[in-house]
This record gives C-alpha cells, sequence and structure tokens, in this order.
C-alpha cells in the first residue's frame, strides 16, 4: 500500500512559528516543527482527517505503543516510554477539557476491555495510564474516572487496530522513515518563503518514505 500526503509548509499566524501541516486534517495551520509530529499522524492516526478529535487522538496514543513505546523509541527524551505516553494522555485530557469533555466520538457504543484480546496491550496500557496523574484539574472525581476508562479502551483498540491496519509495523521501521526525510526537509527550508507545498509518499509494504516538492509561492 502507497499513500500521498500533501503537506504546506508556512508560518502559523497565531503563534509565528514555522512548520508543517498535512492538507485534509481539521486541525489548525501549523501542525508540526519535527518529523515526529508528522509521523505520529501519518502512521499512528488510523485518518487524517479524524485528526484533533480527543477519542481519535487516545487511540493514537495507543498505537504509539506498538510503533514506538515497547522499543523506547522516543529520541532527545531521558523519561521512560510509559511516562512519555502519559504525558501525551494528560494533555489530551486538558484538551478533552477545553472540548466542552466532548470526546468526538460516540462513547456508549465502546466496547468492553474484556472483549478486547491482546492481553500484552491491556497490561501495557495499565502500567501507563497509573502513571497519568490528573490531580492539578480539580476536576470532579466522576469525570476523571470516565475518562481514564474511556481512554483505557481506546488505547487499547488503537493499539490493537495498527496491527491489523499495518501488520509488519512491529517488525519494519515505517515510522522512522517519515521522520528522517521530514526532519531534513524541515532542516533545508528557509524561514523566508510564504508558502511550499510537498508531497510525502509512504510506501506502508517496504516502510519506506520520500519527500517531492510540488510547487512554491514566493
Amino acid at each position: 500500500m502507497i499513500k500521498t500526503y500533501e503537506l504546506v509548509y508556512g508560518l502559523d499566524p497565531e503563534y509565528g512559528v514555522w512548520g508543517l501541516k498535512i492538507i485534509g486534517t481539521s486541525e489548525k495551520y501549523i501542525v508540526a516543527n519535527s518529523g515526529t509530529l508528522i509521523a505520529h499522524d501519518v502512521i499512528e492516526h488510523k485518518a487524517i482527517e479524524e485528526i484533533g478529535g480527543i477519542a481519535d487522538e487516545l487511540m493514537a496514543l495507543g498505537a504509539s505503543w506498538i510503533t514506538r513505546g515497547q522499543y523506547s523509541d522516543f529520541p532527545n527524551n531521558a523519561s521512560n516510554s510509559y511516562e512519555i505516553i502519559a504525558n501525551g494522555i494528560t494533555t489530551t485530557f486538558e484538551d478533552f477539557i477545553n472540548n466542552n469533555y466532548n470526546y468526538d466520538y460516540d462513547v456508549s457504543t465502546l466496547p468492553s476491555l474484556e472483549s478486547l484480546e491482546d492481553d500484552y496491550v491491556r497490561e501495557s496500557i495499565d502500567i501507563i495510564l497509573e502513571k497519568v496523574n490528573l490531580d492539578s484539574y480539580n476536576e470532579d472525581q466522576e469525570i476523571v474516572d470516565e475518562f481514564i476508562k474511556n481512554a483505557r479502551i481506546l488505547m487499547c483498540m488503537g493499539a490493537e487496530e495498527i496491527q491489523i491496519r499495518l501488520p509488519n509495523v512491529c517488525e519494519n521501521t515505517i515510522f522512522n522513515s517519515v521522520r528522517i526525510v521530514v526532519d531534513e526537509l524541515l532542516e533545508d527550508l528557509p524561514h523566508d518563503i510564504n508558502i511550499s507545498h510537498y508531497e510525502l509518499v509512504v510506501n506502508y509494504e517496504t516502510a519506506q518514505a520520500e519527500i517531492n516538492p510540488v510547487y512554491h509561492e514566493l
């Protein structure tokens, strides 16, 4: 399977940060100033059209355990993988509050935790969630407990889904392939251009990625 993503590079008008956005996502103009974040979007998220929702981010965090966490593949971080993903859950909880407690997903349709068959995934997600501390948000305990309950199921779903969608994800270097080519692009781009468009081509079978320029507006 080969997929092509269009990237646009430019200046975020709100924050004054240069970076890349994947065309088709629901997020703000600038998504990433590193290859890691772009790789997270195209590999660990199920579909770029759903990026930005709370439930989708929790599923992607579960997927990140399969692609990176179990290998401790989080560059430039001194913390362990469990803590890094736990920090992502905390950030997502803050987004959940700011999103008026909306998951952008009908959580009443979630399966039971017992119906998810991968014991290794469930045990790993449990260790991650044990490191999440949401006390500083001063939210009702019922809201916190419900969030953790739903996060546990959604993360397990995301971890299982990526293994079905990308059956070789544990054996190949697809995440690093995307991360490297995007980082190389960001290193080469000057910050005095108005806007630039590129194609990110990802071969999910061979775990190879490449970036090609589409056009420039100077």
